[in-house]
């Protein structure tokens, strides 16, 4: 279950994925980018801060869906604890200081535009599957990821990948091969897993 330490895995998963799935990789965060800006042109951090907020636990469709909900209409609907998070976002107080967990945040930057520093690169249970190299149990995963530490070093190790792709960010690498793997390995995910 170790990590590779060479980064075959991610490598091996950019080699197998498609062009199409290469270029809906690369679009990815840019139209996450233009939902946030379509549901709050006005205030474009706090609808990002809303999506990645919602989007533990969530599917991509039911995230769009929530917080169109809850940008639109004022109708939040989630966990307590997002809950609350959401609402505080939403009266105003920055993202960065209001979302916690390491993968939220990263998914925060990558909607804003960052995508090349260790803190950009959004380390969700596909991108450390994608490492691993295969579908992996929860509590295989966080066994795998360790903390912080852990995230970190899965963080680094797209990002190495993509500098010797030389042509993409890290961020851009982890979309491309999450859309690969989506496609490949969503029906053994959902045997092992829950949420995104």
């Amino acid at each position: 279950m170790d990590i590779h330490p060479n980064h075959r895995n991610i490598f091996l998963a950019y080699y197998s994925a498609s062009q199409a799935e290469k270029d809906a990789g690369m679009a990815w965060y840019p139209q996450a980018r233009a939902l946030a800006e379509t549901l709050r042109p006005d205030n474009v951090a706090m609808a990002a801060g809303v999506i990645a907020a919602m989007s533990q636990t969530t599917m991509w469709q039911d995230n769009v869906k929530r917080a169109t909900a809850a940008l639109m209409d004022g109708d939040v609907r989630h966990l307590t604890h997002v809950v609350t998070k959401v609402h505080r976002i939403m009266a105003g107080e920055a993202p960065l200081d209001v979302l916690s967990g390491e993968k939220v945040r990263s998914f925060y930057l990558n909607i804003m535009g960052e995508s090349d520093s260790l803190e950009s690169v959004t380390v969700d249970r596909h991108a450390i599957d994608i490492a691993v190299g295969r579908v992996l149990s929860n509590a295989e995963r966080a066994k795998a990821i360790r903390g912080k530490a852990g995230y970190s070093k899965v963080a680094q190790m797209y990002i190495d990948c993509a500098n010797s792709l030389g042509t993409l960010t890290g961020a851009e690498l982890q979309a491309i091969v999450w859309v690969w793997w989506r496609r490949t390995h969503a029906k053994n995910h959902r045997a092992n897993s829950k949420g995104v």
